[in-house]
């Protein structure tokens, strides 16, 4: 029993000290806890501040293009208050500034007045960035650029007077000009805003200032056809409040416009006159957030939508409440997107093959766009850098696809006969957007025009066609003259190359640039090669008719008939198998018929002496001595007149 105790009583001091030891372990660590509760609800409480109606944080999205900005009202603010502001760029190559200014200053008065202020400032010799800075701190009550992180701009306000009402302006750096979307976080009493990373809570009393919207009204006409039944209208980006009006009418036809307004992923945001019930319509649409990649489509609507034609106009109006159904004069920037011109030219180094059998050609050549994009625009802080190279296809197709930039002026070179082969590619681009496409490469290219009739010669054209992948509404092809031509060694030696033209067309709704080079043959081949040679050869001929001995006369003209087949296969290899005859077929043909007639009348004459007519044949053989260059003569001009000047005027009538 004791032993039972005593046994009970080691467990209990065991547990005793095993408490006391673990009590001992644990005492620190909910110290720390509790230390860590408290300061976790002292900041939440610091960053939140539920409790507290002077407390709040509101982020605001927009846009800034170039010479504008984005002004936002406050409410009337308490005396003592601080409005705190951040502001980051989030596209475009936007350099963030916020600036506070009075509420009751009209901003035309204000714009008028910094600037000549800045113009007096120079004019004293001051330098212009200290001139700015001066021009800005004199009419705002105070404003940043550059003191967030980068760009950014972050800046504290704090309010001077009870009910003091502001003007919160977001524009580019008033040191460059910049654009592109921004975001701004606006606290009230909450400097956590500073961070850049505060989360909207609260309430602030700002919205957007309806005198700072941009204003505008476009119009647009247009047909819908059985072939068209639909036409597509990308729009500009959009501020976030900001409303569009959109009316159709019919101009002539029996059309039932039905209008589409879709977001980036083609999704339905607004539809007027669905059923296609009236001959007009109407769309009105508030954007709830900064937009982009919105398109209207309109449509054929009602019972007999697919056999209706016609024509319409569209008039848009951005945050313009002026009555669309009656007559609205255009104003202000445009509402739909103007497609991207860019400026195009090729410069071709060397010719390196002119296959005439195969008809193409090859050559290295060079070929540079140069265009702005808005979607290209980057901020210099985010790569310590002024521009941008991109090496090869590889690195291009990762930047854009990192950025999400979803167009770029890619291309297809149409008359391409096989691979190409690119032995460099670069891509260089500006923060503005600006940028500049570079490509030498080697290929080889079809040449369907040729037209050997006048062989050889000819003059013929040879042809480079880049087309782009893109419809006319969003890149358009510029040529660029004064850019494209030749290197200072084609290395081409049997064609003669030196004028060339460009020109930009429309293939099925896309642009193509054509660079074109008309070439002549260099004849010094042709003329000692081939045409001295047959000239000889008819020479030769026609001196065989001073021969007296006739038989011998039909062993020249024969062995001649022979050369002349022989000059007959050396031209066939030099051109393909063509379905019409040249001017150098035409000159091999006239002198297979002569020569043959030559032979027959050789050994008619030959059989005329036999026959003791000898006299009869002499007397006909002095007219047959000058008969054949007549014949040659006669021949030969009238295929020139035919291959050079008839025939041609027939073909461009």
């Amino acid at each position: 029993m004791q032993s039972s105790i005593q046994k009970e009583n080691n467990y209990d001091h065991s547990s005793c000290k095993f408490s006391r030891r673990l009590k001992w372990l644990l005492t620190p660590l909910l110290i720390a806890f509790a230390l860590m509760v408290s300061l976790g609800l002292a900041v939440a409480q610091d960053e939140s501040s539920p409790d507290d109606s002077s407390y709040g944080i509101a982020q605001f999205t927009g846009r800034v293009e170039p010479g504008r900005g984005v002004i936002y009202d406050t409410g009337p603010m308490e005396k003592g208050d601080t409005l705190y502001f951040y502001a980051r760029r989030t596209s475009g190559n936007l350099d963030p500034m916020v600036g506070v200014f009075p509420g009751d200053i009209e901003r035309s008065v204000l714009a008028n007045e910094l600037w000549d202020y800045y113009d007096e400032l120079i004019a004293a010799d001051q330098d212009p960035i200290s001139a700015l800075s001066a021009a800005v701190d004199k009419f705002s009550l105070a404003w940043d650029d550059d003191s967030g992180e980068g760009y950014d701009a972050a800046l504290t306000f704090e309010v001077p007077e009870e009910g003091g009402k502001y003007q919160i302006l977001v524009a580019g750096s008033p040191a460059i000009e910049t654009f592109g979307n921004f975001e701004l976080l606006v606290g009230l009493n909450a400097p956590v805003v500073l961070s850049g990373s505060a989360k909207p809570t609260g309430t602030v009393d700002i919205q957007l200032q309806e005198v700072g919207l941009i204003q505008g009204v476009q119009v647009v006409t247009g047909s819908l056809s059985v072939r068209n039944s639909e036409d597509y209208f990308p729009l500009v980006n959009f501020q976030q409040g900001e409303t569009l009006r959109i009316y159709a009418e019919v101009i002539s036809g029996t059309i039932k416009p039905v209008l589409t307004l879709k977001d980036f992923g083609e999704k339905p945001r607004a539809v007027a006159n669905f059923t296609g019930a009236k001959d007009t319509a109407y769309l009105e649409y508030t954007f709830p957030e900064l937009t982009a990649n919105y398109q209207l489509i309109i449509e054929r609507g009602g019972e007999e939508a697919l056999t209706t034609t016609g024509d319409y106009r569209l008039k848009f109006s951005r945050n313009v409440t002026d009555d669309l159904t009656s007559e609205i004069t255009p104003f202000g920037p445009p509402i739909l997107q103007s497609p991207i011109v860019v400026r195009t030219n090729l410069r071709i180094d060397q010719v390196t093959d002119v296959d005439q059998v195969s008809e193409n050609f090859s050559v290295v050549a060079n070929l540079k766009f140069v265009w702005q994009d808005p979607l290209l625009a980057f901020s210099p802080d985010d790569c310590d850098c002024s521009y941008l190279i991109l090496r090869g296809e590889r690195q291009l197709n990762d930047y854009l696809r990192d950025h999400k930039i979803n167009r770029f002026p890619y291309f297809s070179l149409f008359n391409q006969q096989g691979a190409r082969n690119p032995q460099n590619l670069i891509v260089l681009l500006q923060p503005d957007g600006a940028a500049t496409y570079f490509e030498r490469f080697t290929a080889t290219f079809q040449a369907p025009d040729f037209d050997f009739r006048q062989f050889p010669f000819d003059t013929q054209g040879f042809y480079i066609r880049v087309q782009s992948l893109y419809s006319n509404s969003v890149f358009v092809y510029a040529s660029a003259p004064d850019e494209s031509g030749f290197g200072d060694q084609l290395g081409e030696e049997e064609w003669i190359i030196e004028n060339f033209d460009t020109e930009v067309i429309d293939v099925d709704g896309k642009s193509q640039f054509v660079f074109h080079f008309p070439s002549s043959r260099h004849l010094s081949f042709y003329l000692f090669r081939i045409i001295l040679p047959i000239l000889l050869i008819i020479i030769v001929s026609w001196f065989s008719f001073f021969l007296k001995d006739y038989g011998r006369r039909v062993d020249v003209t024969s062995a001649n008939l022979l050369i002349f087949v022989a000059y007959n296969f050396t031209i066939a290899g030099e051109l393909p198998r063509l379905g019409y005859l040249t001017f150098m077929d035409f000159i091999l043909i006239s002198t297979f018929v002569v020569s043959a007639l030559v032979i027959v009348v050789n050994v008619w004459f030959r059989r005329l002496e036999q026959d003791g007519q000898g006299e009869f044949a002499a007397r006909i053989d002095n007219i047959a001595i000058w008969l054949y260059p007549i014949l040659y003569i006669v021949g030969g001009v009238s295929v020139y007149l035919w291959f050079y000047i008839v025939s041609p005027y027939l073909n461009s009538r």
